[in-house]
């Protein structure tokens, strides 16, 4: 049966089920958009903070980077196993390597240490330093004639602790050996002698030992040392200390002089032990005994040559260039005679000597400085000349001397002519002047009227000490008492102490100054033969190196090494500390003296 149900129920049914629907469905929309906003909201925050994150990263990346790898770096390191591993990677330190013989414990010089891909030699006291990585490493050692040899060895932060110290087995015969100077006889250091392909360094006792095959008594060595002259010789093959195995070398260099065994007077140069004898100028046939000369600088690299090497009879002088044997023309000139003074460094001084002067004719002495390394020559003073009449001259004259702290000069008037009046010197001066070895700074020291002292004469005293006479002439010819000077410190004084019983009879030696200017060498003859001393730069200080000997001085070679003439033709070396004398050769004398002269050497 159909119940009847008015329109109006069934219209309020029907809008209560559509407020149903509808509250279902804003329920669901509610729903739906709690949903969204639950899940899209813990998105949104996610991403602003990687989008923070990477802000921050972009904008600090150059310190944040390290600090990461500091970081991991520090955990890592906390761990015993990686922690040099990792710093291996960016950190080196020295690692100091000793090896030394298992039996004799000698330094074992000139083995070969690699490590980490590097190799390097040991030296005179067996030792090597090598930068590896700090860590664990493998380091192998190697020598001839020994057995080879590794070890692990862990290179730490700490220098002090990177030490390894190893032997090395020897599979043949330890040999002593001992090399010293051939002059002195004293050790050399860091000398090496090389035998067949080994090779063994001196310590500073001049010692070292080196392992040699046993199949022969002896081998062929050569023994040689930085500013030594290498020596081929041959070592005893035995494990003793034997004085066979003790080798002398000489120091190198070489010198020069005149020699006529050629029949002609030639330059010839050799070295210290007289060996590699060469020639460097040869003589022409031209050359006499009176005309040639040769002077050497103090530290041997130049040579002023005097010599007529032509058929012009006129005398030239020369240079040579020691480091190529190069010569060339210094000066020269019509009717002239040279005058050496000596070497100051590179600069040679000397005098040319002209023609007598005559009817004012200038420059009868001339003084000159020559530079070696510039080829300049420098006019440091000259003369001047007056006609006094007929037969009546006067010229002005220079006399030098070469002290440590440059040229000391006297330039005077003299009188020439038979019948010449002194008042013609009247408004004239004498003069002594000092100047540098170039000819710059000239001070006059001491003036003198010129009527009152016709002549000044200097002679050489100490180093750096010259004493002088003044002499002259009254009106009617009347000889005046002479006075005494003396230089010395850069100041001309009163000489109280000399007089005419003693300027000419006291004995000035003459003194050959070292290449550093710090020492002296001269002579004092003593019952016909000679005792030879070294001093200070002043000769002061004194020591004998040879009493009573048949030597007399010819230069310094270097500040270590004294060179001796005998009989005036043989030339010796010797120590500064004295001893026995070593010959080089035999050469040839000329007939010139250079007396008093500090500069340059083979001149006496």
């Amino acid at each position: 049966m159909q119940e009847n149900v008015p329109d109006n129920v069934d219209a309020g049914r029907a809008e209560d089920t559509s407020e149903q629907v509808d509250i279902q469905n804003e329920e669901a929309v509610a729903t739906d958009t709690a949903l969204e906003i639950t899940q899209n909201a813990p998105t949104s925050v996610t991403g602003s903070r990687k989008h923070r994150l990477l802000t921050l990263f972009h904008a600090k990346k150059q310190w944040f980077i390290p600090l990461v790898i500091i970081l991991v770096l520090v955990i890592l390191g906390g761990i015993p196993f990686t922690r040099y591993r990792i710093l291996g990677v960016f950190i080196k330190e020295q690692l100091s390597v000793t090896v030394l013989d298992s039996t004799t414990q000698a330094p074992v010089t000139g083995a070969t240490v690699r490590i980490n891909g590097m190799k390097v030699t040991t030296n005179a006291s067996g030792q090597a330093n090598i930068l590896v990585p700090v860590g664990d490493t493998a380091a192998s050692i190697s020598k001839q004639y020994y057995k080879d040899t590794k070890s692990n060895v862990l290179v730490t932060l700490s220098t002090s602790q990177n030490v390894l110290r190893l032997n090395l087995v020897a599979t043949g015969r330890q040999v002593p050996v001992v090399i010293i100077n051939k002059v002195n006889g004293q050790p050399i250091a860091n000398a090496a002698i090389k035998v067949l392909d080994t090779t063994a360094e001196t310590d500073k006792n001049g010692k070292t030992t080196i392992v040699l095959p046993t199949t022969a008594a002896t081998q062929q060595a050569t023994v040689s040392a930085n500013g030594y002259n290498t020596l081929k010789t041959s070592v005893t093959v035995i494990s003793q200390a034997v004085a066979t195995n003790t080798f002398a070398i000489f120091p190198a260099g070489k010198v020069y002089f005149l020699s006529n065994l050629s029949g002609k007077i030639d330059v010839v140069a050799t070295n210290l032990d007289g060996s590699d004898r060469t020639t460097v100028v040869a003589g022409t046939g031209s050359e006499t005994a009176d005309s040639t000369a040769l002077l050497a600088s103090r530290d041997w690299k130049h040579l002023a040559l005097q010599s007529k090497r032509d058929t012009s009879t006129q005398s030239k002088i020369y240079l040579i260039a020691a480091d190529t044997n190069n010569l060339s023309v210094i000066d020269e000139g019509a009717n002239v005679s040279f005058e050496f003074i000596g070497w100051d460094g590179d600069n040679f001084v000397y005098i040319v000597n002209r023609q007598r002067a005559i009817n004012g004719t200038y420059n009868q002495t001339v003084l000159k400085s020559f530079n070696a390394n510039t080829g300049h020559i420098t006019t440091v003073d000259q003369t001047d000349a007056q006609s006094g009449g007929l037969n009546v001259t006067f010229a002005s004259t220079i006399q030098a001397n070469l002290l440590s702290d440059g040229i000391l000069y006297t330039k005077f008037w003299d009188r020439s002519g038979y019948y010449a009046s002194s008042s013609l010197l009247s408004g004239k001066t004498q003069v002594i002047v000092k100047t540098k070895p170039d000819g710059s700074g000239a001070q006059t020291l001491k003036t003198f009227n010129a009527t009152d002292y016709q002549f000044i004469e200097p002679q050489a005293g100490t180093p750096d000490e010259v004493y002088y006479k003044m002499g002259g002439f009254d009106a009617d010819g009347t000889q005046k008492s002479s006075v005494y000077l003396k230089y010395e410190s850069g100041n001309v004084q009163p000489a109280s102490d000399v007089s005419d019983s003693n300027f000419y009879s006291n004995t000035y030696a003459t003194y050959l100054v070292s290449p550093s200017g710090g020492g002296t060498f001269w002579s004092v003859p003593t019952d016909g033969k000679s005792n030879l001393f070294v001093g200070d730069q002043s000769g002061n200080n004194a020591r004998s190196v040879a009493k009573l000997s048949d030597y007399n001085i010819y230069g310094w070679y270097s500040d270590a090494y004294l060179l001796v003439s005998k009989n005036g033709s043989e030339l010796y070396i010797l120590p500064t500390s004295g001893g026995d004398a070593l010959k080089i050769s035999d050469y040839y004398k000329p007939s010139q003296y250079f007396r008093g002269y500090g500069g340059g050497y083979g001149g006496i």
